[in-house]
């Protein structure tokens, strides 16, 4: 064998190992530096439209819609899930593995989750983003809509509802493709086919989802709170979130940078 066909194998090796630290190194800027309020300005959202009849809107308040939710054969199901979990956590099953699924009522703090072969609506704890849409069948929706433009320093309505659509997109793009760990009680949301949990994000050292759209000026403090799984009382957690939206107000993102 020659030198040069000898030295060939080296240089190409290393030729190999730089372009997958180049690949990885995209990776990881990607997610690193790519969201927040970067995806909120750069999202393409299109215009405001009524909603079609088929979509129930969520509701926080209590108050019930007259039009039921599109009903499918896994939201049919009992309660409890059969698949198994990785045990209990402060009261929680912890569900390891899980995938997010797409979903037309998919968005920001309530979307559809696979664990094992069954499929359930999450809704987070402690955060509510904005709505998608502007419903023109039910006033409740409106109201709703004008209480987060209110509560997110006076945005107007078509704001908001891109604000909502920004929401949806962020939290798709830190969950789809990856797997990540859910902490439910299996605790509904007003009696209805949702259930309230934690959402631990993927590549991270159990941060929660509710902790980054607070962060990142997409969601507001509102609704139902309950201890971590990790232990943090109501307060401790709360008072947590809400050192985050400051930050998120002084730096204008997400929703604070549009007043």
């Amino acid at each position: 064998m020659s030198r040069s066909s000898s030295s060939a194998k080296p240089a190409r090796l290393w030729r190999t190992v730089g372009i997958l630290a180049l690949i990885g190194a995209a990776y990881w800027y990607q997610e690193k530096y790519l969201g927040g309020a970067e995806v909120f300005e750069q999202a393409q959202v299109p215009p405001v439209v009524a909603a079609e009849e088929s979509d129930a809107p969520e509701l926080e308040t209590g108050g019930k819609v007259d039009q039921p939710k599109v009903e499918t054969s896994d939201s049919r199901q009992e309660a409890e899930p059969e698949t198994k979990t990785a045990g209990a956590l402060n009261g929680y099953d912890r569900l390891d593995g899980c995938w997010v699924v797409d979903h037309r009522n998919n968005d920001g703090d309530s979307f559809w989750v696979r664990h094992g072969e069954r499929e359930f609506e999450l809704r987070l704890y402690y955060v509510d983003t904005a709505e998608k849409y502007l419903s023109d069948r039910y006033e409740n929706q409106r109201q709703r809509v004008a209480e987060q433009a209110r509560d997110f320093g006076g945005l107007s309505i078509d704001q908001t509802v891109e604000l909502g659509k920004a929401a949806k997109l962020y939290t798709a793009r830190l969950l789809e493709g990856k797997t990540f760990t859910v902490y439910t009680k299996w605790e509904r949301v007003y009696d209805g086919e949702r259930f309230y949990g934690w959402v631990e994000l993927p590549d991270t050292d159990g941060e929660y989802l509710s902790e980054r759209l607070i962060e990142r000026g997409l969601g507001r403090i509102h609704t139902k709170g309950e201890p971590s799984p990790d232990g943090a009382s109501y307060r401790q957690y709360k008072a947590h979130l809400e050192k985050l939206e400051r930050a998120a107000r002084d730096a204008d993102r997400g929703a604070w940078g549009l007043n």
